[in-house]
């Protein structure tokens, strides 16, 4: 049996990390990400997930920014 190797990407930590070192307007390219794990390990299969974040009226500035990253 062939071994395969899974990667899991926590989208929400993924995209609030990168909120928190470039600001809302800057992100890094998904598509690059991979590419570039990719040259270290093979990968058979991406799995993405991210939460729900609700657009509720008592947000703070913070919040406001991670929901549109």
């Amino acid at each position: 049996m062939k071994e395969k190797t899974f990667l899991y990407i926590d989208g929400t930590n993924l995209f609030a990390g990168q909120n928190e070192l470039f600001g809302p307007k800057k992100y890094l390219s998904f598509k690059f990400l991979v590419k570039e794990i990719s040259k270290f390990v093979k990968i058979d299969q991406v799995y993405f997930y991210a939460s729900y974040m609700n657009k509720s009226k008592h947000l703070t500035a913070r919040l406001k920014d991670l929901i549109v990253a």
